[in-house]
């Protein structure tokens, strides 16, 4: 179920690595509720493996 709860709130999301991390999955259910997330990485290698999962949260 999908609600508009936190319906233009922000969050900063850290520690996401992959798409089994507990961050990721937090992110995906803030952002199904509404938030607007930013993400934080290390370097750019770890850009590269969160970017498929930055589009899928619209980040």
């Amino acid at each position: 179920m999908t609600t508009n709860l936190l319906q233009g709130k922000k969050g900063l999301i850290t520690g996401i690595i992959n798409k089994r991390s507990i961050a990721c999955g937090i992110a995906k259910a803030l952002s199904e509720h509404g938030a607007e997330l930013a993400i934080t990485y290390q370097n750019e290698i770890i850009k590269e493996k969160l970017s498929p999962i930055a589009d899928e949260l619209n980040v």
